[in-house]
C-alpha cells in the first residue's frame, strides 16, 4: 500500500530531528540518505523535485 505524503513528512520530521541529536558522522550519514530516499518517494507521491530544489536534512521545513 502506497504511503501518504503526510506520513513521509512526519517521517522526515523525525530523521530531522535524529539528525540534529546524533553525535556521531557515520550514523548521521546513514540518516542523510535515509532523508533523501524519503524525499524521492515524496517526489513520486506529488512531483516536486525536492533534492534538485536543494532541500536537504538541514534545510527541510514542511510546507503547508
Amino acid at each position: 500500500m502506497e504511503r501518504t505524503l503526510e506520513k513521509i513528512e512526519d517521517e522526515l520530521d523525525k530523521l530531522q530531528l535524529d539528525y540534529i541529536n546524533e553525535e556521531d558522522d557515520r550514523r548521521q550519514m546513514d540518516i542523510e540518505r535515509k532523508f533523501d530516499y524519503l524525499l524521492d518517494e515524496a517526489t513520486i507521491l506529488d512531483g516536486v523535485l525536492r533534492i534538485a530544489a536543494g532541500v536537504t536534512v538541514n534545510n527541510w521545513t514542511r510546507t503547508e
